[in-house]
């Protein structure tokens, strides 16, 4: 019999469409329109917070709150981007640059987006990084006592809904959040009571902030 851990949470969306995953160190320029990106010429002063925070999951290189002077360095990164090499962050290029602020802010980009890929919601409130296997009608969710926001896929076994935590792992949401209640795990038993959802540990893979 596989065992079982159990959760309760909230739900907060479903997501509407993924990014190719950002590999190799570049950055798609259709992953940057995704969270709200329309080009330096659309935004020669500032770039929007949904952006250069989601890049470093609105943390330092030692997990603290990130400096303004981020937000600096991102739109230089992309103003450079935009005008040599179409809309696409080309990490690895960048960091040749010989500037300290750039390399401290792309190294922590680097880090965060490898191999990630990002999402936007049905209702486009939120826009964040997630795993690889994410997948659109997927469900962003709340679990508490989990640090972060995870994906669920939802799938039916027998009399149970029950939700596949492979892709446990979002990372972070550039979005102020908006919740409704979830119960997980319902009997679909005609007048069964409301159980919470069961999640199989054989299938817990939890991708945290490193």
């Amino acid at each position: 019999m596989a065992q079982c851990l159990f959760a309760k949470g909230f739900q907060l969306a479903a997501i509407n469409k993924v990014s190719p995953s950002s590999t190799a160190g570049v950055i798609l320029r259709e992953s940057l329109r995704m969270g709200g990106w329309t080009g330096i010429e659309n935004n020669i002063y500032s770039v929007p917070d949904r952006i250069w925070r989601t890049l470093i999951a609105d943390r330092d290189s030692e997990g603290q709150i990130p400096p303004r002077w981020y937000q600096r360095v991102c739109l230089r990164c992309l103003e450079i981007a935009d005008t040599f090499n179409n809309g696409n962050l080309n990490i690895g290029q960048l960091l040749q640059e010989d500037s300290e602020m750039l390399r401290i802010y792309l190294t922590r980009v680097r880090n965060i987006t490898w191999g990630r890929k990002f999402f936007t919601s049905e209702k486009g409130d939120l826009f964040g990084l997630c795993p690889t296997a994410t997948r659109q009608g997927d469900l962003v969710c709340i679990l508490f006592g989990c640090s972060v926001p995870v994906i669920l896929r939802e799938y039916e076994r027998e009399r149970v809904t029950q939700f596949d935590s492979g892709l446990l792992g979002l990372d972070w949401t550039g979005s102020r959040l908006k919740s409704s209640p979830l119960r997980f795990y319902r009997d679909l038993a005609p007048g069964a009571p409301y159980n919470p959802y069961t999640i199989y540990s054989k299938s817990w893979h939890p991708l945290v902030l490193q």
